[in-house]
């Protein structure tokens, strides 16, 4: 179950970056990236988007992907809400107040418990979605961040290509974003403790629109077997 959940949450994706700038003009570009990144935490409150993830088993050589819809909703003082719909195979997501609920309407299964318990062992960091809502402190307290270049996701989003070395034990390598012209982070990519890579792609993100709490909360029909951990 611990499984299940790290693999809803976390994401990433391999990409090669197309040039590396000289040391000087990497801390210029990364400091330029940065900033772009703290304006626009600063200004998302509420997101749509598109969501591919995908986790590649570097020994057996395989790659599983799913594919969906995200909603995002900032709340002062309080954790975010989060719920991702995945279309491929069916299964629901939602994160809010501590709490989550995991619903797969094939298996007639529902999971829901405490978020913390859920992910024990692992940091905030482990966690895709906590890149794109990360400020600019918490890239800094948690990573010493690198510039490695501009590229091209597979959507044609123009990016800036950061590499994120842990500072502290992370469950994870090293990270990556792939951060668009807005400060949005589209892309992240992680590469985990035994070598395999996840990925976490966004698409055609929209931000900004009004969002009820209610759009986060999911209805589980009777006859699901519900499991609380």
């Amino acid at each position: 179950m611990k499984n299940l959940l790290r693999s809803s949450f976390i994401a990433v994706l391999a990409m090669s970056f197309l040039f590396v700038a000289d040391a000087s003009a990497q801390q210029g570009e990364l400091g330029k990236v940065l900033r772009r990144i703290e304006a626009h935490n600063k200004n998302l409150t509420t997101m749509r988007a598109g969501l591919t993830w995908a986790k590649e088993n570097t020994q057996l050589r395989e790659t599983d992907t799913k594919t969906g819809d995200i909603k995002y909703a900032k709340r002062p003082g309080k954790d975010a809400l989060v719920r991702i719909d995945w279309t491929r195979p069916s299964e629901i997501i939602s994160i809010g107040d501590g709490k989550y609920v995991l619903f797969q309407p094939g298996n007639k299964i529902a999971y829901t418990g405490s978020v913390k318990n859920a992910q024990k062992g692992q940091t905030k960091a482990a966690s895709a979605l906590s890149f794109m809502t990360m400020s600019k402190a918490e890239l800094d307290s948690n990573f010493d961040p690198s510039y490695l270049g501009q590229g091209t996701l597979s959507d044609g989003t123009q990016v800036a290509h950061l590499k994120l070395m842990p500072k502290g034990k992370a469950g994870f390598q090293w990270a990556e974003l792939w951060v668009d012209v807005d400060g949005m982070p589209r892309q992240t990519k992680i590469v985990e403790s035994n070598n395999d890579v996840s990925t976490f792609l966004i698409t055609k993100p929209s931000k900004n629109t009004p969002l009820k709490k209610s759009d986060f909360e999911v209805s589980i029909p009777s006859g699901t077997d519900i499991k609380k951990t």
